[in-house]
């Protein structure tokens, strides 16, 4: 009975690590954008005509 306990919270915790891996790259990838948008805005807003707005 205990080694079966102990699979499960090995596979919960696997599962938990690559959650948490998800969200990260998700975080990264999104101030990534950001940071990309920002530094391309003036040239996007000459090209296609783009407001503060």
């Amino acid at each position: 009975m205990n080694t079966a306990v102990a699979g499960v919270v090995r596979v919960a915790s696997r599962y938990r690590w690559t959650v948490c891996a998800l969200l990260f790259f998700a975080t990264v990838i999104n101030y990534m954008d950001r940071q990309i948008l920002g530094l391309l805005a003036p040239m996007l807003q000459h090209d296609i005509g783009w407001t503060q707005v």
